[in-house]
């Protein structure tokens, strides 16, 4: 897994909004495929001083991995979570089962890069995830939508990621956004369906990202209700 620009930029505009990087924890050990020009500008966009030597550290760091780049953003822990260690991830577990209570509500922001598609049991990874989000930590979810049909086994959608982040499930969608895969694309506000009233639907030609961040406000059980489409 790999942050692009449009990544970093979703990650600084959080952290500008008031995510606590604390104690991250990435599903998958992620790398940084940005320039360090890019990097700076991103930087200078959301007020993060950056100079270019400084942004060439961070990607010449741990091989390229995202561990330099969240601590610019006051991380004090960061922790890799995999199904192998093939990456250098410190958690080995596949989230296709329950995760152990013992790391319940533990990191201030848990960052799936593009690592959720891929696993079969997509609820219970995305259940695994928020119950290791921490009370008043973040999750963040960056993954793809339409037209990454055999990629993995899963597209997002918003009807799903609004209907998993719920306020039913202790979470609140905080930002919802779609972009297609291009470097300059034009990024989208996405209304939640379950407010705006009816389904938000996309038919284009390109591949689309799908970024979202929920806050859990509340410790609840997770999918104790499973979700239905209001409409």
């Amino acid at each position: 897994m790999a942050y692009n620009t449009h990544d970093i930029r979703f990650l600084f505009s959080c952290f500008r909004r008031g995510v606590s990087f604390r104690k991250v924890l990435t599903i998958g050990r992620s790398a940084v495929w940005v320039s360090s020009k890019d990097l700076c500008k991103a930087a200078d966009e959301f007020g993060i001083e950056l100079s270019h030597v400084a942004a060439e550290r961070i990607l010449a760091r741990n091989n390229g991995y995202c561990e330099p780049l969240f601590e610019l953003l006051g991380a004090e822990e960061v922790q890799a979570l995999d199904v192998s260690n093939y990456e250098g991830a410190g958690l080995i577990h596949d989230l296709n089962r329950p995760i152990p209570e013992s790391i319940h509500e533990r990191f201030s922001a848990v960052i799936d890069g593009g690592s959720l598609e891929h696993v079969f049991d997509i609820v219970q990874a995305f259940k695994n995830c928020m119950g290791l989000t921490a009370s008043g930590g973040s999750f963040i979810s960056l993954g793809p939508a339409n037209n990454f049909l055999g990629h993995g086994f899963h597209q997002l959608s918003p009807e799903y990621l609004c209907a998993a982040l719920s306020e039913e499930n202790g979470f609140r969608m905080k930002r919802l956004l779609m972009h297609e895969n291009k470097k300059n694309a034009p990024v989208y506000e996405v209304a939640n369906p379950r407010r705006f009233g009816h389904r938000v639907t996309l038919c284009n030609r390109l591949p689309v990202f799908i970024k979202a961040w929920a806050v859990r406000e509340e410790i609840k059980a997770i999918f104790e209700n499973v979700p239905q489409q209001p409409d």
